[in-house]
């Protein structure tokens, strides 16, 4: 019987963490999309609606390749690029305790040089 409930117990851990992990790369790409909004000139509420929009009625083809560009470009960091959006104003879609963590992470000379420069200098 306990064998039973350590094996209930370790799947359910199994499949909360996989869940976690896979909502954790689709805010990764609405962040991407939400920053890149913002550099084209769009305000907080267009720049989620866009977030919103274009991971909705992406193509899994076009969010592999926001992956693809996050791990070239920002070294597969996503937590830097997650807590610059939430810093500019995305709205989450995560626990209260992700977000939490995520705002920690330390912000990357690539988030630096590519939203944070071009923004200043408006």
């Amino acid at each position: 019987m306990t064998v039973l409930v350590v094996i209930a117990l370790m799947g359910w851990a199994v499949y909360k963490f996989f869940k976690l992990n896979t909502s954790a790369g689709t805010e990764a790409v609405r962040a991407y999309y939400f920053l890149e909004a913002c550099l084209a000139g769009n305000d907080q509420l267009n720049a989620n609606r866009f977030a919103h929009l274009s991971l909705t009625g992406g193509s899994p083809i076009d969010i592999q390749r926001v992956l693809s560009e996050i791990n070239s470009v920002h070294g597969g960091k996503q937590l830097p690029l997650i807590a610059e959006a939430y810093r500019m104003g995305m709205h989450p879609m995560m626990p209260r305790w992700y977000q939490s963590i995520t705002m920690n992470a330390p912000v990357t000379p690539a988030i630096e040089l590519i939203y944070r420069a071009p923004l200043a200098r408006r």
